[in-house]
């Protein structure tokens, strides 16, 4: 058994299956509070069939935020050795993304 709490984790995030799930569990503990435990929201809990396109996706630096109960926008733009010109394009990128997903159906501002 690995003792996580002892060793560096060197990745950001952890794709499964959901017959892997039960597997991960011992590890729950220190793999959820660092928000690295597999989960179906934020699409790191895919299908075996969909598990090649969501690498693929990662890799190819897929942009994914969430949004709180006061409606703030919580996304990942860039870590801290990144240029300003890499941080502007991640968010030109992640603005573009929200755009695209506006609800057809929703009227006035979408954000300020």
């Amino acid at each position: 058994m690995i003792q996580l709490d002892k060793n560096p984790v060197d990745f950001d995030k952890l794709y499964t299956t959901p017959n892997n799930l039960p597997k991960l569990k011992p590890f729950g503990k220190f793999l959820g509070p660092k928000g690295l435990m597999p989960n179906a929201k934020v699409g790191t809990l895919v299908s075996l069939k969909e598990l090649p396109l969501a690498l693929k996706q990662a890799k190819e630096g897929q942009v994914s935020y969430r949004v709180d109960k006061g409606k703030n926008i919580h996304a990942h733009i860039g870590k801290i050795d990144f240029t300003d010109e890499q941080l502007l394009v991640n968010w030109r990128a992640v603005m573009k993304s929200l755009v695209d997903k506006r609800p057809a159906t929703l009227k006035g501002k979408y954000f300020t």
